[in-house]
């Protein structure tokens, strides 16, 4: 069983590299969960925290699906990540061309596989 911690008051992610990431995120409109619309698309951005290391390390960008709301990330996507403290934000693009961030510049720590 793998673990991968997700904080509710932080939106932080603690995980290993190379493990399977699958969370729910829910879009909130006011008190009442955002009701997705056709066209609307949501996406995953995640890249180093450290402004130098940018150019350097290699960054994730994955599209969330709409239906489920649920980020996938497979072993590829982390594998060949550097263990490291990285900065991610959800981004919800509607359909009007409207774009709301979800949630902004949350923490995600890769730690290291043993092996």
């Amino acid at each position: 069983m793998k673990v991968v911690k997700v904080h509710q008051k932080t939106n932080m992610i603690e995980m290993t590299r190379g493990d399977t990431l699958r969370v729910r995120f829910k879009a909130m409109s006011g008190d009442s969960e955002y009701q997705y619309k056709e066209g609307d698309r949501l996406f995953f951005y995640c890249r180093p925290r450290s402004e130098k290391d940018n150019a350097r390390l290699p960054t994730i960008t994955k599209e969330i699906s709409t239906a489920t709301g649920e980020l996938h990330l497979e072993p590829e996507d982390t594998k060949k990540l550097n263990a490291n403290e990285f900065v991610y934000d959800i981004e919800l693009q509607k359909a009007n061309g409207d774009i709301d961030t979800i949630i902004n510049r949350a923490d995600l720590k890769l730690y290291p596989e043993v092996y």
